[in-house]
């Protein structure tokens, strides 16, 4: 279980990630953080029996402005390492999936791309390194919120774009990149009012579902 504590640790919210049996037993917990907010947000496997954990991290010298981070800890919890991404403005990661050559994350960034937000899609080695990185987006506000490996090697996110008619909010935003991180293609999926999506999962048949917000009401959505 990975989140965030103000019960422990360094002070503010510190990243708190606990390990439970079958059963609902604690194993093991443990924080880690300095004295601004940080928290994490997703959490997967190593090979090594460990765990990869996305945080974000708020620069020491900016309330309110984050960095994307990536932890690596070991089976007990200990840390590994810890490596951050980002730019001088606010960005944030929201998900992270093992691609078997390395890591993809999945987040906003207000410090590249197009202007606004834009999404940024990070692929890092198994100890931390990039290995490229990418941000897709107009003169809009874009957010990347869950990110899948598609049958083909490549990589589908799903998140929100700002509708062109902004009295709308957002349309549901799916986008298609290869292994590479190169755009192959993007959908959207509108009503109205506002639509976003925030999860997403590879089907039987090469597909896709997708879950989040249809104007007020959950969705689920197959492709």
């Amino acid at each position: 279980i990975a989140g965030y504590t103000k019960s422990f640790g360094q002070g503010q919210k510190d990243i708190y990630i606990m390990k439970i049996d079958y059963e609902g037993n604690e194993i093991w917990s443990q924080t880690y953080g300095t004295n601004v907010n940080e928290y994490a947000v997703s959490i997967i496997t190593a090979i090594d029996g460990g765990f990869y954990a996305l945080t974000n991290n708020e620069k020491v010298d900016n309330e309110n402005i984050y960095d994307i981070a990536l932890m690596k800890i070991s089976s007990n919890g200990s840390l590994d390492w810890d490596q951050g991404f980002g730019g001088i403005n606010n960005d944030l990661g929201y998900s992270i999936e093992d691609s078997g050559d390395g890591i993809i994350i999945c987040g906003t960034t207000t410090s590249f791309g197009n202007g606004l937000t834009d999404a940024y899609i990070i692929k890092i080695g198994y100890s931390g390194g990039i290995i490229w990185e990418q941000t897709f987006g107009e003169n809009l506000i874009e957010k990347a919120f869950s990110i899948v490996k598609s049958e083909d090697e490549g990589f589908v996110f799903v998140g929100s774009q700002e509708s062109s008619n902004s009295s709308t909010g957002y349309d549901i935003w799916l986008t298609k990149i290869n292994d590479l991180g190169s755009l192959e293609w993007t959908r959207n999926f509108s009503d109205i009012g506002s639509q976003q999506g925030y999860d997403i999962s590879l089907t039987s048949d090469g597909g896709f579902v997708l879950t989040g917000d249809w104007s007020g009401d959950v969705f689920m959505m197959k492709t």
